[in-house]
């Protein structure tokens, strides 16, 4: 017995240990993300450009090779920037908006006049017919560039700025004419008292009665003129309207509260 366990000890001993072979190499597949690129920027060669911006959209809000590596996202960009300026000479404002908004969020929203000057023309093509999306637009361009002038108007506009300031500056110069109607009086009331303590003579009575005659000139005026400014103004102030609140319209995405109130990424 012991014998036969030598053996078998010695047989299993002698059986050579098979060696691990080398794991074959992986194949590294294209990822999706670069072909949906390659993909939209023929379309848009072709002139498909409201496709191939369908497509960088769904890219850019679900990349299907995971996230966006910085190549991936600097050349999305500049195929939507590329998409905007075609479709703004077409006359689709709105795409056109779009795709410039849409490559400036993946700039990281840098201060941009050229994406603010579209969203602007897009918020002034909709100011009748849709003045809620239409004041979201105009915020939004303002975020963009700060110094948009058409947009900040268009934006003050909507939100019933104008009353707002024109009621407060109105009666500020009624304000200022009632100040200077009680100056005139109080001057023509004092022209008068000297006129009466003393006596004069006649050169110097008529000098008086011109000046008493100036103040009363500037007087009333000045006094009818600060009712007419005081009640027009209490009338804007009490008639302004905030406005519509502003409806951010699809596919356009809502950017964080900090940024739009500082205007930064």
């Amino acid at each position: 017995m012991t014998t036969s366990l030598v053996f078998f000890f010695a047989a299993v001993a002698s059986v050579p240990t098979p060696v691990a072979e080398a794991p074959a190499p992986l194949v590294v597949a294209e990822p999706k993300t670069v072909a949906s690129l390659d993909l939209a920027e023929k379309q848009l060669d072709e002139g498909a450009a409201l496709e191939a911006v369908a497509a960088l959209l769904a890219e850019q809000r679900a990349p299907a090779g995971g996230a966006l590596s910085d190549s991936d996202r600097a050349r999305m960009s500049n195929l939507l920037g590329r998409a905007a300026d075609v479709l703004a000479s077409n006359g689709a404002i709105k795409a056109a908006a779009v795709a410039a908004d849409a490559g400036w969020l993946l700039e990281g929203r840098p201060v941009r006049p050229r994406v603010s000057l579209l969203l602007g023309r897009y918020a002034a093509s909709v100011q009748e017919s849709e003045p809620d999306v239409a004041r979201a637009i105009a915020e939004r361009a303002l975020v963009a560039d700060p110094d948009n002038s058409s947009a900040r108007t268009l934006d003050a506009s909507l939100r019933g700025a104008d009353s707002w300031v024109n009621g407060h500056l109105t009666l500020g110069g009624g304000v200022g004419l009632a100040v200077l109607s009680s100056s005139a009086f109080v001057y023509g009331l004092d022209v008068e008292r000297q006129a009466r303590v003393s006596v004069h003579d006649t050169a110097a009575v008529d000098a008086l009665l011109l000046r008493r005659g100036v103040a009363a000139g500037v007087a009333w005026p000045a006094a009818v003129g600060a009712v007419v400014a005081t009640g027009l103004g209490l009338a804007l102030i009490m008639s302004h309207d905030p406005g519509p609140e502003p409806l951010l319209p699809s596919p356009f995405v809502p950017l964080p509260a900090t940024d739009a109130a500082a205007g930064q990424p």
